[in-house]
């Protein structure tokens, strides 16, 4: 595959690495293959070759570093990841109330994984055989917002106002509906889908309607609590 199908400009680096530059051509390997990512809106139009050329060097020189184009392909999203940490942060920042920040997390997920398909569909629409054997589910999980999901869903039930359900299992529910919407925008994109903001609104509305209740009942009736561990 040439760099005009992968829509990568050809690179000027030299050949081979120089002695030493172990890690920082490493750190070469996963910016090009995040620039592909971008170019490419999907993983499987990329190949060890395309890296290699993105980076200017042999294809040999991408295995002293990675096992496999998949491990690649981690590496960046992972990396990405880390920026969407950031993107939930800044959604959720300055407001009080646990249902506002569970809504406002949602819509920049779903934005988040729109803008960033490829991303995405690696992270969370790939075979458990395509992740690499150290992919730390645990990781990826606190870089989503998950255990910030669960806090909130938790300061619900602390305050009597989660109707019904384990705090886990309505903060895994949660994101599964979220999750839900996103892929079936990105696999039928044909489909007159609501614009994002109005989708998560109608979501949110719908759940909280059977999960949340405005008055507090007694102590004795509040659901159980299981922890995220």
């Amino acid at each position: 595959m040439t760099d005009t199908e992968t829509g990568a400009a050809p690179s000027t680096r030299p050949g081979r690495a120089k002695r030493g530059e172990g890690e920082l051509l490493r750190e070469e390997i996963v910016e090009a293959a995040i620039d592909l990512l971008a170019s490419t809106g999907t993983a499987e139009r990329i190949t060890i070759r395309n890296i290699a050329e993105q980076v200017g060097v042999t294809s040999p020189s991408i295995y002293l570093h990675f096992a496999s184009k998949n491990d690649v392909i981690f590496a960046a999203c992972e990396r990405l990841w880390q920026d969407f940490g950031q993107v939930l942060a800044e959604a959720r920042a300055g407001l009080n109330d646990p249902l506002e920040r569970m809504q406002a997390c949602g819509t920049a997920y779903l934005h988040f994984a729109l803008d960033r398909p490829a991303l995405y569909r690696v992270l969370f629409m790939s075979q458990p055989v395509d992740q690499p054997e150290d992919f730390d589910v645990q990781a990826l999980l606190d870089n989503v917002g998950f255990l910030q999901l669960f806090d909130d869903v938790r300061e619900l039930h602390d305050s009597g106002r989660l109707r019904v359900g384990d705090p886990l299992d309505v903060s895994l529910l949660l994101w599964s509906s979220v999750h839900g919407v996103a892929s079936l925008i990105l696999d039928h994109p044909k489909i007159p889908w609501p614009e994002p903001n109005r989708t998560l609104n109608l979501l949110f509305e719908a759940l909280a309607g059977g999960l949340v209740t405005h008055s507090v009942p007694p102590e004795g009736e509040r659901g159980p609590l299981r922890s995220s561990g």
